[in-house]
């Protein structure tokens, strides 16, 4: 039976709201260890200065002996971070656990009582870093063209997950021991031959968005509760485009600024972002017909009013 050791580091201001993320390299890692670590710094930067997040949250850094002393440092300076170690013997691997074990690990706060449990990535922008006032059971982000990869419905995207919910813990562990007895080697393949741009790993980028596809969202899927779906404009495909189409308008650099790079709300800057959005997703539809949604959204003189992320709310049956 697999079980995530932990023990507590520095224990930040105790609230009953929690943002999780994790912090750790490995063998196989794609990225310098710097970059991770000035993400983690900016991604703690970034919810120092939002008013709905500064002092209202617990922000809980997971991490293991490879990313312990960083994420310690990083943690020094806001009293509302945590910083929790966390082990697990039959994954571990050298220094650290394999692959991208360490991904699985921030979402533990969701087996736990909270009042809302915030699962977040550390390295994106802050359009991603705004709670919208959540309202509904569970939240996180969907993108169109990534559901029809998954084969689902609404696959979820773990750039943001938000739950009011408890789940039972016994999903993870159910999940880790499919992992260890073999019953998951053709689905981790399947996994492995979509990331070509990144190196083979025994647990790969995405082993996370594997598990919460499948375990949670199933669990999910058999009981009643409200769904907010966040539509995700692609942001990677945003960006590529943009500099593989030498986009060098002065108006267009803003633009770009606001809505990739900015560290202040973008609201003011909405109007300017839709169009942009518009001119890209015009090109970008093209090649990809399962983008067709966002550009109908992007043509609705209604829409993207207060967020540059169109809400779509759902019963859990419905996935």
């Amino acid at each position: 039976m697999s079980q995530i050791q932990t023990k507590v580091l520095k224990q930040g201001t105790v609230h009953p709201k929690v943002i999780s993320c994790s912090f750790f390299t490995f063998k196989e890692a794609y990225r310098a260890f710097k970059k991770y670590i000035d993400s983690l710094n900016a991604f703690l930067f970034k919810l120092s200065i939002i008013k709905t997040i500064h002092k209202h949250f617990e922000i809980r850094i997971y991490t293991d002996d490879t990313g312990k002393d960083e994420a310690l440092k990083a943690a020094e300076k806001y009293p509302d971070v945590s910083v929790i170690h966390f082990d697990c013997p039959e994954f571990r691997d050298g220094d650290g656990h394999l692959g991208f074990f360490g991904s699985l690990v921030r979402l533990l706060p969701l087996f736990e009582d909270h009042e809302l449990v915030w699962i977040s990535d550390i390295d994106i922008h802050l359009a991603y870093l705004q709670e919208w006032n959540f309202k509904e059971d569970i939240g996180f982000s969907n993108q169109l063209c990534y559901t029809e990869v998954r084969s689902q419905k609404y696959a979820i995207v773990l750039l943001k997950f938000l739950s009011k919910v408890k789940f039972p813990k016994q999903l993870l562990t159910r999940f880790l021991n499919k992992f260890l007895d073999g019953s998951l080697k053709e689905k981790i393949a399947r996994i492995n031959d979509h990331n070509k741009s990144k190196p083979f790993s025994p647990f790969p980028y995405g082993i996370d968005e594997l598990f919460v596809s499948s375990s949670i969202y199933d669990w999910i899927k058999r009981r009643d509760f409200k769904i907010c779906l966040y539509l995700d404009f692609l942001i990677h495909e945003l960006r590529l485009f943009i500099i593989n189409n030498n986009l060098t308008e002065k108006y267009e650099k803003i633009v770009y600024q606001n809505y990739i790079k900015r560290l202040t709300p973008i609201k003011d800057s909405l109007p300017a972002i839709k169009n942009l959005l518009r001119i890209c997703y015009t090109e970008i539809v093209k090649k990809n017909p399962c983008a067709q949604q966002y550009l109908d959204i992007l043509n609705d003189p209604k829409s993207l009013k207060t967020s540059i992320f169109p809400k779509l709310l759902i019963n859990s049956s419905d996935l």
